[in-house]
């Protein structure tokens, strides 16, 4: 969560609020020149995902990837009354030997809405549907959920 500081994460009302913030930062390197994970990149490629597609991102990901791939388990906004949500495991920042506990199952949601950085949440058993992917280079039977250029990426 290094863009975005716990205190803001309730006020949070859409992805492109998320975009414009992450758009207040500079850029490490050139586009296209090197590869770096980014939560500013993938909150903005979700803004992004939202205006092309004229749906949501939790729809989007919902109809175009769980679905499909039967990950009935996954959810992408974590309400406090899911059934799933006692076995939540915490989350932590920090390094070896300073790590700090910033959430446990029992507190508030954490993400009011989805962020494509990081607010996911999926049993093992469709974590390994998502990972299937790969190995059948990007279809699931006939559907092709990723072109063969994504997989070789």
């Amino acid at each position: 969560m290094s863009h975005l500081s716990m205190a803001q994460l309730p006020s949070l009302t859409s992805t492109r609020q998320i975009a414009a913030m992450s758009a207040e930062h500079d850029l490490i390197y050139p586009p296209g020149t090197k590869f770096r994970y980014s939560d500013h990149g993938t909150d903005t490629l979700t803004a992004l995902v939202e205006a092309v597609s004229g749906m949501s991102a939790q729809t989007f990901v919902e109809q175009r990837i769980l679905q499909p791939l039967g990950m009935d388990a996954s959810l992408l906004v974590f309400p406090e009354d899911h059934p799933l949500r006692a076995r939540a495991v915490s989350k932590y920042v920090g390094a070896p030997g300073s790590w700090t506990r910033y959430w446990k199952a029992s507190d508030d949601p954490l993400f009011p809405l989805f962020l494509g950085s990081q607010s996911m949440y999926a049993t093992l058993a469709d974590y390994r549907r998502l990972a299937e992917l790969w190995l059948h280079d990007g279809r699931i039977g006939e559907q092709a959920l990723l072109s063969a250029e994504s997989i070789q990426a």
